[in-house]
């Protein structure tokens, strides 16, 4: 809400002036200027940054280095590098005579973008590395997000794809760190407004309770002296305990949609039983489950996908396959455990065993590639690039639980893991890759090709096969 922030910065700068308060008037200036540089006002965005830098200045602040690097912004915007070059290298210089990290690592990282911008791509990868170091020391997630996102970008643009896919790996993972983050920013704030709304409402009930009370007293020294009187007191004191009815149906309605959004947030990260758990006791107990499904997907040559398609155009195919893949899988039973990259992770048979299991993943696999076979049909039509899904299944013993005290999260430990992971990188695009041990419980539904044998690390050999499709519909067919 940029043009509601601007009229209270607005009217806050003039009282700061007429105060004399040039901290004030630096933060004002500053705030200002970021919204105009986002709406491409260089102009008004330059001359609020200078008239923070001139206030900031003046009290020996802090904040002198975060103007700086803000002007330096602005230059780069407009092309001129040589000044915006001067004003982030200063601002760097001012930063790290006062020691303050965080505008050292954010000099850099506006620094490494001009750089960019200007071609000097070397330059750019050294003033991001330097500004990696920091970022890491201190530990500070978006810095952390916009290094790792130019690295990715720059050695894209250099061919060195194996550097890009390692940065853009680090910046998924931050993205989602920050995403929990901000998950858990709402949560807090959903229950510490619940928690508010419940003590308002006690006080206002205990409020309006001592003026029944003073309102009964009245009636009992009225009563004696006129019937009309008191006839007119039980009107006042009818009329308010219909409003206390009212106000206390409010209350509740509003506290009961507050709980329902704190537990819809949970099931959104957490499976329905472990969240039960978590509200019945506190905590949720690790299982051991002896026979579990687990389904790996990831895509054929996603590096090279991912080089010609912006960031934001990466990032919205990737969720519109995820956001099918969520739905194929509720459909079939199975529970989510994570995305990592481009790799999706789901399970079957737990929280909740089943004997359906390893069916229900096999038929979700199959339901996945026929999903990828015909969004690849629609964007052959429109030249595009078509994605090519490798699909592994494994069956076997796992342990499952709640990790993490602040940003829970439900994962699957154990060997099975690993051999169902190699089932997918041994797999091939548009393929269904199953082992041995999920073969024998789905032969007598599905016609299976048996591919050869694997070794898997503490195991041995393990048999693989490509599932054909269900044995009724290919009988119908023959």
């Amino acid at each position: 809400t940029h043009d509601q922030a601007l009229e209270y910065y607005l009217r806050a700068l003039p009282l700061s002036e007429e105060l004399g308060d040039q901290d004030a008037i630096g933060t004002s200036a500053v705030n200002m200027g970021e919204i105009y540089l986002d709406r491409g006002d260089y102009e008004a965005a330059l001359f609020y940054f200078e008239k923070a830098l001139q206030a900031f200045q003046e009290t020996e602040s802090t904040k002198v280095p975060y103007a700086m690097q803000n002007i330096g912004k602005v230059y780069t915007q407009r092309g001129e590098f040589t000044q915006a070059i001067k004003y982030q290298t200063d601002a760097y210089d001012l930063a790290e005579k006062l020691g303050a990290k965080l505008e050292m690592a954010q000099s850099l990282i506006s620094l490494a973008t001009t750089y960019g911008l200007q071609g000097d791509i070397p330059a750019a990868i050294a003033t991001y590395k330097n500004a990696l170091f920091i970022a890491e020391e201190i530990d500070v997630g978006y810095e952390l997000k916009n290094t790792y996102e130019g690295l990715a970008r720059l050695y894209s643009e250099q061919a060195d794809y194996i550097k890009a896919f390692t940065y853009q790996s680090l910046l998924t993972s931050i993205k989602d760190s920050l995403y929990n983050a901000e998950m858990d920013k709402r949560i807090q704030s959903l229950t510490l407004g619940f928690e508010i709304e419940m003590k308002q409402g006690e006080i206002d009930l205990l409020t309006k309770d001592k003026a029944l009370q003073e309102l009964t007293i009245q009636k009992q020294r009225f009563a004696k002296n006129a019937f009309l009187g008191g006839f007119v007191l039980i009107l006042i004191i009818a009329f308010i305990i219909f409003r206390n009815y009212r106000t206390k149906v409010k209350t509740n309605r509003i506290l009961d949609k507050q709980k329902k959004e704190i537990e819809t947030l949970l099931l959104n990260i957490l499976p329905a039983a472990v969240v039960k758990e978590l509200q019945k006791y506190g905590l949720a107990t690790p299982q051991q489950y002896e026979s579990v499904s687990i389904l790996f997907t990831d895509f054929k040559g996603f590096s090279i996908i991912a080089e010609g398609l912006t960031p934001h155009d990466l990032v919205t195919e990737l969720n519109e396959f995820f956001m099918a893949f969520d739905n194929i899988i509720e459909k079939h039973n199975l529970e989510k455990i994570k995305t990592i990259g481009d790799a999706y992770m789901c399970a079957g048979g737990i929280p909740t065993p089943n004997d359906t299991h390893p069916i229900n993943t096999v038929r979700a696999g199959l339901e996945m590639q026929e999903y990828m076979n015909t969004m690849n049909k629609r964007r052959q039509v429109r030249g595009q690039t078509l994605w090519g899904l490798r699909v592994g299944i494994h069956t076997g013993p796992v342990v499952a639980g709640v990790v993490g005290r602040k940003k829970y999260a439900y994962d699957i430990w154990g060997s099975s893991v690993n051999i169902a992971s190699r089932m997918e990188s041994n797999g091939e695009a548009g393929k269904l890759n199953i082992s041995a041990t999920t073969y024998d419980l789905i032969k007598d539904k599905y016609a299976c090709q048996h591919r050869g044998k694997i070794l898997a690390k503490n195991i041995g050999e393990i048999d693989m096969y490509f599932v054909e499709g269900e044995l009724s519909k290919i009988k119908l067919f023959a």
